[in-house]
This record gives C-alpha cells, sequence and structure tokens, in this order.
C-alpha cells in the first residue's frame, strides 16, 4: 500500500493525497473484483475509486494553452470484501482499466450533503468572450448521496451547477435560464457532471 499523490508519471504527481494500492494485470469492463499488490489499508466498506490514465505528446493550441495528449479511466465504488489481495467492489467496472499503472485509491467523501430552495442570479460585468467561458455558480466535488433541489439559476455565467467526483447525486427541479459566455466548443451551459457515477439529472 503506498501513500502519494499520483497521475501515471513518476514526475509529476497531481491527483489528491491517499492510500492507494496498485492493481496486478489489467481489469476489465464487467469485473466485480480486483487483485491488488498489497491491500493492508483496505476494508470492507471503505469508498474507493479505481483510476489508470496514460499520457503522450503535448498538444498546443496557442503558447500558453496547451494540454497533454492523455485519457483517464476512474470510477467510484464501494469495497463488499476482501480476501488477502483480492477487493470485491459493489458494482461491476464499466470499462477495461488497460492504461498506465492501474490502481485502486481509498476515498473520504462528504456525505448527505444538499441544496434547496434557492435562487443563484449572476449581476456580473465580465464581457462576453471566449476568455471568460470557464466560470462556475455552484460546484460540490467529492460528496455522496448529494442532491441539489429545487435551485434556480438566472444569467449564469457558463456552467451553473458542477458536480464533480462524486457519486449517487440528485439534481432535481432546477430551472436552469439565460446563460452567458457562450463559449466554443461546447461550453456546459447545464449541469455539468464530472467524473461522478450512478447519478441523476431530472427535468
Amino acid at each position: 500500500m503506498c501513500s502519494s499523490d499520483l497521475d501515471g508519471r513518476q514526475e509529476s504527481n497531481r491527483y489528491p493525497s491517499g492510500a492507494f494500492a496498485r492493481v496486478e494485470s489489467s481489469p476489465s469492463r464487467g469485473d466485480r473484483s480486483v487483485t491488488v499488490d498489497e491491500a493492508g489499508q483496505i476494508s470492507s466498506g471503505d469508498e474507493v475509486f479505481v483510476l489508470c490514465d496514460d499520457y503522450g505528446d503535448r498538444i498546443e493550441y496557442a503558447p500558453r494553452n496547451w494540454r497533454s495528449r492523455h485519457y483517464l479511466l476512474k470510477q467510484h465504488l464501494q469495497v463488499r470484501s476482501v480476501d488477502g489481495n483480492q477487493i470485491e467492489l459493489d458494482g461491476a467496472l464499466r470499462h477495461d482499466f488497460a492504461g498506465a499503472s492501474p490502481r485502486v485509491y481509498r476515498w473520504q467523501p462528504l456525505r448527505g450533503f444538499g441544496i434547496e430552495h434557492l435562487s443563484f442570479e449572476d449581476k456580473n460585468s465580465i464581457p462576453d468572450s471566449e476568455a471568460s467561458n470557464t466560470f462556475r455558480t455552484v460546484r460540490i466535488d467529492g460528496s455522496i448521496d448529494s442532491w441539489v433541489w429545487n435551485v434556480h439559476f438566472l444569467n449564469s455565467t457558463s456552467i451553473p451547477l458542477s458536480i464533480q467526483r462524486s457519486r449517487f447525486a440528485t439534481v432535481s427541479e432546477c430551472l436552469f435560464r439565460r446563460a452567458q459566455h457562450l463559449g466554443g466548443g461546447g461550453n456546459g451551459y447545464l449541469p455539468e457532471l464530472y467524473q461522478t457515477d450512478d447519478s441523476l439529472v431530472e427535468y
């Protein structure tokens, strides 16, 4: 069991710190268990996520706008049981985790958080432009069993509601009206679910 920030490249560590176990071989879609190198700090009932990623050449859009060519697979699950170094999960994997360094991280989310019966109206004076298209009105990050119910988002800049790195989130009976900063490339404008599993957005 290791404790580190890791993104698949030893020289560039960016993921949140936490205990992780390296997965033996490559887990396949449909698998409900994984075998790790050492499961000592993972126990039955723990919240975990399975993650792997690959990085390649640099893609440059402009001198200060670039990224590495990569993909990332991540899925939040709960541990049902641990037998030696085999971890049984509460659901099936949705992907083949065949990238670099597949691993299981222990995760400590905020449980049972929600907002309801609120209105947010953005009255900023930032001009409409491609450079102003990444604002978020509300962001919920790292939660289980969260909810957003009967919340109105008016004149939002780009993304009114973002739920990230979460599981079992519910968005219901919300109003999204008059988005601003309509940048190119599919900017959002409605709820954004990023690295979030087993969740529901109801209109």
